[in-house]
């Protein structure tokens, strides 16, 4: 009862603190201007070109993704400016347990697991484009809304023994442990992407470029560098929900454990 109470607690807690940081993603997004690309472009251009890598104040765009690099995915080969890459590998492997059921002491049981054998990342800037213009967004260290692109299963060990990704070739196979041949199940490749030609809401630090208005990190820590698939208004409903139903679930996590807690001490 008592490690109840406080598994409560903590959950409690866990929600609490993720509500906040919606809260405080919403109160960004909300106080932010949203500028068109030229008006991004003037604000820019009022502020100079800074020294060094600085960012400005926070500035919303929103239009449609036209990429700088032409870039396609690894696994669906589909045009888009980013992509993440994930292979796991499922496995099955039979060890010896103790069991006093058993007449000889032991008994052959099966073990199910999952490791990830790749994972590849690629990023590149690229342009948010509406009628008035064009800016540039740099997407090191957003918070991206990734969209899944790929998620699928294959039996058994690919017949060349290997795949490509990131440019390298991963070797796969059996794996030894502890005297035992695991035995693959099959392999699940995962992959998400930024879309070319798909409309984006950008929240991030205005700078000029080489010359060129550009959004990025921005400098001043706790401050979000969103790129969202989904619009402005979406992004503000769904962390409102979000804000309310954690905080529902910290009250009620909080007041059923502290309840659990106190029941323990005044039964002991």
């Amino acid at each position: 009862m008592l490690v109840g109470g406080i598994v409560l607690l903590v959950a409690a807690v866990v929600f609490f603190l993720i509500r906040q940081s919606q809260a405080t993603k919403l109160a960004q997004v909300m106080s932010a201007e949203t500028l068109t690309c030229a008006g991004v472009e003037r604000f820019c251009k009022d502020m100079g070109e800074p020294v060094g890598p600085s960012a400005g104040p926070q500035i919303g765009v929103k239009g449609t993704i036209e990429p700088k690099t032409a870039l396609k995915a690894e696994l669906s080969a589909q045009d888009c400016v980013c992509f993440k890459t994930q292979v796991e590998r499922q496995w099955e492997e039979e060890r010896w347990e103790d069991d006093p059921n058993e007449k000889s002491g032991r008994r052959l049981k099966t073990h199910t697991g999952t490791e990830t054998v790749a994972n590849n990342e690629r990023l590149e800037p690229f342009y948010v484009r509406d009628t008035s213009g064009r800016v540039l967004v740099d997407p090191q260290g957003a918070d991206i809304d990734w969209v899944k692109s790929v998620d699928r299963f294959e039996k058994g060990e690919p017949q060349a023994g290997a795949f490509m990704l990131g440019g390298v070739s991963i070797q796969i196979g059996g794996v030894q442990l502890g005297g035992t041949q695991r035995k693959t199940l099959g392999y699940r490749y995962h992959e998400w992407v930024l879309p070319a030609g798909r409309s984006v809401y950008v929240l991030g630090g205005a700078t000029l470029r080489s010359g060129e208005p550009c959004l990025q990190r921005p400098a001043e820590p706790g401050r979000r560098f969103l790129v969202s698939t989904k619009s402005e208004e979406q992004i503000i409903a769904s962390a409102r929900t979000a804000i309310l139903w954690l905080g529902i679930l910290a009250g009620v996590c909080g007041a059923a454990g502290i309840a659990l807690i106190l029941a323990r001490l005044f039964k002991g």
